[in-house]
Formats: C-alpha cells, sequence, structure tokens
C-alpha cells in the first residue's frame, strides 16, 4: 500500500488565537511524496512513523492515490478516485464529551464503542486541531490498515453504517445546514481518495496549547489489521440510503421542518463529478474568511467556517463536511448577487455567466441560453434558443448545472426601443429577446458627425467598408446616401422604416458578404436572419420574432408559386406594424413586428414593383464581380471588422433624416426593376394608364406579309394611326380596338377573348366608360377608355412623315375611319 503527503509553501495548520481560529490555509499549489506501507505489523509502525513526519513538517495526508506525481503544482484531476485502498480513517468531529489529557484513553472509549471488529486492533491516535480548544467536544483521527482493499464507495457507506449503528453516533446525527443532508460525528467523506486529512500541529498564538507533548499516539493491539470483509457483507448502498432518508425525515419533523424529499444529482463542475443538493433549505450565508480564490463562510450563525466557495465559480457551495455542494442562489438569494458587487473586480468574465432554461408562456416554446450577469444579457455564444423541453437537462449538464425541478414560465417579448431588460429573479421571468453587440457597446465616440447628404465621407473613416457596400450598391451615390440613412434610423431607433431594399447584381458582387461582414456583426446574428424564398412561405416562422432585419436570399418573387399572393403578402410585412408568429405545434400568436427587409438577387426581374409603390429601394445593379473591382479587397477582411467600432459609432451619432428614412428612393434602377418585372399584358395596361402612344407605334414597323393576319395587323395600323392624328386631344377608345392592338403585338390573337381581356383590363386598372363625344344633341355616347395621348409634337410629325400614306391624310382633318 502507498500512502501520499502533500507539501505546500506554507505550513498546512490553523492557527489558534485568543479570538478564535483561523481555517486551514487553502493553497492551491502541492508538492507530493509517497511512501510504500507493507500490511502487517512492521508496516503499521512505518505508518505511524511517516504520518509524525510529515505533520512536523507541515504536510498533509491526501488519502487515495494520485495519478502522478506532483511538484509545485494544482493537484485538480490528479485524484485517482476509484483505486480501491487498506488505510482505513475515522474522523471524529465534535463528539460531545468532555476532554481529557490523554489521548489514548479518548481514543480507546470511543473504539470500544464501535463494532467488536475494532478493539482487538492496532491504531493511531491523532489529537485534530480543535481538540481542547472548544469546550465538551472531542475531534480525533483514527488510522486503521484493513486487511484487504476497499472500494472508496463502499467504504463510504460502511462510515455512514456506523454513523447509523452505532448508538454513541447516531444518537449525535444532526440535520446539515442544507435541510436535505446529514451531518454526521464520523464523517464519512474521509473514504474518497481526493480527501485531504489534515494533521500538522496547529500553530498557537497568544494561547497554550492543550497537548503540548504531542498530538499522535501509536496504540498496539492484537492484529496490526482490521479485518473488515465480514462487516462489509451487510453494506448494501440501497439500505443505507434508505435508512438515511429516515433519520433525516425523522429529524425534519422533530425541527418542526415539512417532510421534504432531497434531490440530489451528480454534476460536472469545473471538470470534476459532485454530488449537487437540488433543493436546499433557505439560509443565511455569511462571510467569514477570504483567501482568493476561496472565500469562506458560515451558514445559519454558524462559526466553522467550514462552507466555502470559489470565486472562479461562485454558484456552487462546498464544504468540508462531506456534504452534496449546492446552488448559493437557491439557499441565499440576496448573498448570491452580493458576491458580484463584493468581488467585482477579482471574478472574472466567465463566472458570472449562468445558463438559464425556460418556457415562453406565450407561444409555449421552451428556450436555453446562458446569460451575463455583468452585461445583463444572454451571450453571443449561447444566446437564448428554442429548444425542445428534452435538450434542457442536457443543456445544464453541460454547463455544470444540475438539473431543474421545473422549468420555469417567462413572459418573452422582443421590444429593442424598450429599457427594460431581462429580469431572472424569480418566476415567471421576464426576458426581452433582444441583444445588443459588442460594437453597440463598445461604439467608437470619437468620430464625426454626418448627416444626410454627407454620408460619402464615410470613405475617410471606414475605407474597406465603404467599398464594400458603395460596390454591393451598384457603386450609386444617391442610393449610398439613402441607404446610409436608412440604417443610422434602424440602429438608432431600432423599429421599421416601412420601406425595404433590394440589391442586385451578378453572383460575387458582396452582398452577402455586406450581410456576413456587417450587417450581422452590428446588429447581432439572431436579430439578422438570413433566408430562401421557401422560408418565407412556409407557415412557421419563430425567426421573425427577433429580427431587426430579414434578409431574402436570391429572391425572386415569380418563383413563387402564386406571385401576387407573395407581393402582397411582402408590402404587409414591409409596413405593417404587427406581425403573426407561429412556432411548431404552437396555435399562431400577434406581436409588434421591428423587421426591415432586404433582398438579394442576381435577376433583374426579382421583386414586382407596382405603379406609385412607396416600399421599395433598389439599388443600380452591380455587373462587375467584388474581385475584378478591387483586387486585393478579399485578402483583407478583418479589416472590415476594425472599422466596424468606427461606424457603429457614426450611426449612432448621424443625423437621421426620419422623413426620408420612410421614403422609398425613385431612381433609374427601381423602374427598371419595376419594367422588367411587369408581364406583358401589365406593360399594355400601363401605357394605356400612362397615355403612353409610344409604346403602340411599333405595330407601324410590322410588314403586312402574314397572309394569316394581315388584315388584323392592318386594322391595328390605322387604329394607331388615328391615335397619333388625336394625340392631345380626349377621346373614347372601345376595348375591342385595344383587344385588337394587343393581340397583334403579341402575335397570339387567341390567347384571350374580348370578355376576359376587359376582366384583366378592369384588374389591371383599365376601366371603360361612356361619354357623349359630339356636340349635337343626337351624337352618340359610345363606351371605352376615355383618354388623351401624349405625344411629342416632333415624334408625332416623324411619324405622319413615315408612315401615314395618301389615304391616311384624311385622318389629319376633322375625320375619324372609326365609324
Amino acid at each position: 500500500m502507498q500512502t501520499t503527503f502533500l507539501k505546500a509553501k506554507k505550513p498546512l495548520a490553523k492557527e489558534i488565537t485568543k479570538d478564535g481560529s483561523k481555517p486551514y490555509p487553502l493553497v492551491k499549489n502541492f508538492t507530493s511524496e509517497t511512501h510504500d506501507i507493507s500490511l502487517d505489523k512492521k508496516g503499521f509502525t512505518k505508518l505511524f512513523r511517516v504520518i509524525t513526519a510529515a505533520a512536523q513538517q507541515g504536510a498533509c495526508m491526501h488519502k487515495g492515490p494520485l495519478k502522478r506525481a506532483l511538484k509545485d503544482e494544482p493537484r485538480a484531476f490528479m485524484s485517482d478516485r476509484s483505486t480501491p485502498t487498506e488505510l482505513l480513517v475515522l474522523d471524529i468531529d465534535g463528539l460531545r464529551a468532555t476532554p481529557g489529557d490523554d489521548i489514548q484513553a479518548m481514543a480507546d472509549k470511543i473504539v470500544l464503542q464501535l463494532p467488536d471488529i475494532f478493539h482487538d486492533v492496532s491504531y493511531i491516535a491523532q489529537a485534530s486541531a480543535s481538540l481542547g480548544v472548544k469546550e465538551n467536544q472531542i475531534s480525533l483521527h483514527l488510522f486503521f490498515l484493513m486487511d484487504m482493499p476497499v472500494h472508496p464507495k463502499t467504504l463510504k457507506d460502511y462510515l455512514r453504517m456506523l454513523n447509523y449503528e452505532s448508538d454513541f453516533l447516531a444518537e449525535q446525527i444532526t440535520l446539515s445546514a442544507n435541510g436535505q443532508s446529514l451531518s454526521y460525528i464520523l464523517d464519512p467523506s474521509v473514504a474518497d481518495n481526493s480527501k485531504l486529512i489534515y494533521i500538522a500541529p496547529p500553530k498557537f498564538t497568544g494561547v497554550q496549547d492543550p497537548y503540548p507533548n504531542g498530538r499522535f499516539v501509536k496504540v498496539d493491539r492484537g492484529s496490526p489489521l482490521l479485518e473488515i470483509s465480514s462487516s462489509l457483507i451487510g453494506v448494501n448502498p440501497e439500505k443505507v440510503h434508505t435508512l438515511g432518508l429516515q433519520i433525516k425525515d425523522n429529524l425534519r419533523k422533530k425541527n418542526s421542518l415539512p417532510k421534504k424529499t432531497g434531490k440530489v444529482t451528480t454534476v460536472n463542475v469545473a471538470g470534476e463529478s459532485h454530488e449537487v443538493l437540488q433543493n436546499p433549505d433557505k439560509m443565511t450565508i455569511q462571510i467569514s474568511r477570504v483567501s482568493e480564490p476561496y472565500v469562506n463562510c458560515n451558514v445559519n450563525d454558524g462559526d466553522s467556517g467550514a462552507y466555502f466557495f470559489v470565486l472562479t465559480n461562485p454558484h456552487y457551495m462546498y464544504n468540508f463536511k462531506g456534504e452534496p455542494i449546492w446552488e448559493i442562489e437557491k439557499a441565499d438569494p440576496d448573498f448570491y448577487r452580493s458576491i458580484f458587487e463584493i468581488f467585482a473586480d477579482k471574478i472574472d468574465e466567465k463566472s458570472k455567466l449562468k445558463p438559464i432554461a425556460l418556457r415562453d408562456f406565450y407561444t409555449d416554446t421552451y428556450y436555453n441560453g446562458v446569460y451575463d450577469e455583468t452585461k445583463k444579457q444572454f451571450t453571443d455564444e449561447y444566446p437564448l434558443t428554442p429548444t425542445t423541453k428534452n435538450s434542457i437537462n442536457d443543456f445544464l449538464r453541460s454547463h455544470s448545472r444540475p438539473n431543474l425541478d421545473y422549468i420555469p414560465d417567462a413572459r418573452v417579448t422582443f421590444d429593442p426601443s424598450s429599457n427594460i431588460g431581462i429580469q431572472l429573479d424569480e418566476a415567471p421571468y421576464y426576458v426581452n429577446l433582444y441583444r445588443r453587440t459588442s460594437y453597440m457597446l463598445r461604439a467608437e465616440e470619437n468620430v464625426k458627425e454626418l448627416s444626410y447628404g454627407e454620408a460619402i465621407e464615410i470613405q475617410k473613416i471606414a475605407p474597406n467598408f465603404y467599398k464594400l457596400l458603395m460596390h454591393a450598391l451598384g457603386n450609386g451615390k444617391p442610393e449610398f446616401e439613402h441607404f446610409i440613412n436608412w440604417l443610422a434610423y434602424i440602429y438608432q431607433n431600432k423599429r421599421k422604416t416601412m420601406t425595404a431594399w433590394i440589391f442586385t447584381g451578378v453572383p460575387g458582387t458582396g452582398k452577402g458578404l455586406f450581410v456576413h461582414k456587417v450587417l450581422k456583426q452590428l446588429f447581432g446574428e439572431q436579430q439578422t436572419p438570413m433566408r430562401a424564398l421557401e422560408n418565407i412561405e412556409e407557415q412557421f416562422n419563430l425567426y421573425m420574432r427577433t429580427a431587426l432585419f430579414l434578409v431574402v436570399d436570391e429572391f425572386r418573387m415569380g418563383d413563387s408559386g402564386n406571385t401576387g399572393r407573395m407581393a402582397d403578402k411582402l408590402k404587409h410585412q414591409i409596413t405593417e406594424p404587427n406581425l403573426t408568429i407561429r412556432a411548431m405545434r404552437t396555435n399562431q400568436i400577434e406581436l409588434p413586428s421591428f423587421c426591415n427587409f432586404i433582398f438579394l438577387t442576381n435577376r433583374a426581374d426579382a421583386v414586382k414593383i407596382e405603379e406609385g409603390d412607396r416600399r421599395y429601394n433598389v439599388a443600380p445593379r452591380q455587373e462587375s464581380k467584388l474581385e475584378v473591382s478591387h483586387p486585393n479587397f478579399l485578402d483583407n477582411l478583418t479589416n472590415i471588422q476594425a472599422e466596424l467600432f468606427d461606424f457603429a459609432g457614426l450611426l449612432q451619432k448621424f443625423q437621421v433624416n426620419a422623413r426620408m428614412a420612410h421614403t422609398a428612393l425613385e431612381n433609374e434602377a427601381k423602374k427598371e426593376m419595376k419594367q422588367v418585372s411587369m408581364s406583358v399584358l401589365e406593360e399594355f395596361a400601363t401605357a394605356i394608364k400612362q397615355s403612353n402612344l409610344e409604346y403602340f407605334i411599333e405595330i407601324l414597323d410590322i410588314p403586312l406579309t402574314n397572309t394569316f393576319d394581315a388584315g388584323g395587323i392592318s386594322t391595328a395600323q390605322r387604329y394607331i394611326k388615328d391615335w397619333i392624328s388625336k394625340a392631345d386631344s380626349e377621346i373614347i377608345i372601345p376595348m375591342q380596338h385595344f383587344k385588337l392592338v394587343y393581340d397583334v403585338l403579341t402575335d397570339n390573337r387567341k390567347a384571350l377573348a374580348i370578355r376576359d381581356f376587359t376582366k384583366a383590363m378592369s384588374r389591371l386598372n383599365v376601366t371603360t366608360t361612356r361619354k357623349r363625344m359630339g356636340a349635337g344633341k343626337n351624337s352618340s355616347a359610345p363606351r371605352g377608355v376615355l383618354l388623351t395621348w401624349i405625344l411629342d409634337p416632333k415624334v408625332k410629325q416623324t411619324l405622319i412623315e413615315e408612315h401615314f400614306n395618301a389615304n391616311d391624310t384624311t385622318l389629319l382633318g376633322d375625320k375619324s375611319v372609326m365609324n
């Protein structure tokens, strides 16, 4: 058998003063020393010798073996926790009895009250530091060599059974401070291989040592080995557990406490496995000593300082009593909050992170994420994200937290314009899903204040950002000014502008790069979702709930199954203040919308833009790839991120023109998209509504060589010539005439019947009316489209000269061929 001792740069001993005792020093680095001990009388004698020698050197015993030797380094993860041991240590702590001067006499009295197997076995007795200091209490360590190796877990259960079945120990079992565990006189935790057993004599300052002649006694009896095997037969873990529960319930009843089932789970904390009590009783916790990174505490007016937490992970309360650890926040919420105030400069950023799980009351959606106590928001690495109920416990365990007793409800909203943040003190929680990005939190303040019309100066402050955005916007300077004003309005107000942007161009122009390297960085990944057209059409749209922007990639409205319905849906979503949200397996709900739209497309006809549209801004189409126009740009993308803090400051200080932010820019790019996205029928109707006669004059160039439709073409040409002759005069044109002209233009006379054509024109706001055109009472009132053609006089004259023959000259007078 090997025994292990640990030394540090200072003695691992208590200090006793007239004012009380100072706890054992909490040190980080150790140097180990091991000794081989044979399982016989000679080995027992050696054990006594090495223990007393180590004690005089200020060392402590490490109960079990280490994975390897230590040399001035931490012992974390170095304990070999599962190796069986032949060393049994009985830690008698606080036995109610009057201490005597004779250590062996006190030890013998205890041994004789233990089971018979202990009575004739040699042992080593050590007086604990508190023996003789605390009145009417005996505290000793008793060391035995066993005749066989025993697993630490079995040994721990055996020590619990000794507490339950030995009368003098059982009568002194009490409830621990957490209310859900038992506090023993015989500490079962010393069975753990990782346990430290303090053996160094205490330092006495200003008071007398009650045992000046030494604190160790070797007691020789008939056998050097404890024959433990027969006593382990009745040690059943389930039996031990059940008996412990019965004793705990009886003690709670005795203390007028309600019956409560302790919930203990195993959690990996900082790489080590710990039992965690999930439902401790409420406590009052006070700090007794600070020895960074450890903070000792007293619980419920105790004075032992036996509880402690670590500043690197100040969420759990540990102890020297062998009790399960527990979450400080559950036991004393006020004390937990005060930790972050008292030690604000000592606790690192990672220690202020808190895993959270909740259920959204409105949508019945489960969420998990990691909350940053300092920033008062969820982290970028683990933002509050929808999950399933079954996944929550795995998430908590991954972040070293025990399972929840229940998943608390929360009123989950998304309101970036509100100052009310996140409230997690008690359920139901209040959670505002809006998250400020690091660029928002650390935006550069010393930047120039720009206004609409001056945004072009950004090229001097953030040249790489300027290159990227200007190229994506088709090098349009008016569009650049308008977009920066639009973006600054959203950045400052976190509201809808009720206008959207369309970026067009060949692949590789930087549209996606702008979204990923700028927009998502500035406003946050979850607040800038990017989706394809099919995602917009689907019924589940929970991602829209937290969207400040929705970027629609590779968009073309014509790819939708119903172009008209998609156009109406987008118009509604761009302008409406509320949005219908639906998560999977839940009913839809209506929530405020803060979403602004950006469409990325390679197609010139991406969006169907109506006449008089007030929603869409269209950037000029970019035909050149970014790497062609700026060859070295893609090699220096990190420069953009470096400029984002400055750009965030510019957006914050920008003098926004709110009216222009709500106004869609009318430019050539928009006119082109409007024209390209129209069907032939829509183009035809638009020309009529705009009185654009030039749209129809191409019919005059159609030759009459088509013997199958020469008559129709000739008639259509006569109609056009009549319209030319009466330009600038109000006339009524029958719908049949327009139908014939349309058929000739499209070269398909059977596509629509006159009734269907009339309905189609009506849907496109080309309607007919009756009006008496002559001056006399007997003049007719034909039905048709009332309009006045607009035609430039010079164009009119040219058309007459090129297309009117002798038979057509009558049209230039008052007579008409349209009788």
